[in-house]
């Protein structure tokens, strides 16, 4: 049996693949921008929650194990997991591994703020599932 291909079938191939990986790309790009909205500094973790869709706060909840919240309306929610947060923020830090540790010890020496540079999406993400950094823009200080 002849491993190869003919060069039509290659031709097609490496143009699938091109198109692929030019609409993951569009994917990442879309999702960056909606991580990354406009806030004021100081945020409250209330104005961060509502900032977030249903399905981002059931990611909370389901990441903090809370039973018995799935039918809540985003509001109810909210203020249930704005309450529930700050206990379960031990348990947070137990489950998390060194690199996203270590990043939440800078946020916290750091008055909640760390510059993105060389922060993956993904390591935003994880911490966003637990409800403990909510990424944004700067966009000024209020004092």
């Amino acid at each position: 049996m002849d491993n190869k291909i003919d060069q039509k079938t290659q031709k097609a191939l490496l143009e699938a693949l091109s198109k692929a990986k030019e609409h993951s790309r569009q994917l990442q790009d879309k999702r960056e921008q909606q991580l990354w909205k406009k806030i004021h500094i100081p945020v409250k973790l209330s104005d961060a929650l509502n900032n977030l869709s249903k399905n981002e706060l059931d990611k909370i909840r389901q990441n903090l194990g809370l039973k018995n919240l799935s039918s809540l309306k985003k509001g109810d929610l909210t203020g249930k997991l704005v309450n529930l947060i700050p206990v379960k923020f031990k348990d947070i830090l137990n489950v998390l591994d060194l690199e996203r540790y270590d990043m939440v010890k800078r946020m916290l020496k750091n008055a909640g703020l760390v510059m993105a540079n060389n922060i993956s999406v993904s390591k935003v993400e994880s911490l966003m599932g637990y409800g403990i950094a909510f990424p944004g823009v700067h966009l000024s200080v209020v004092g």
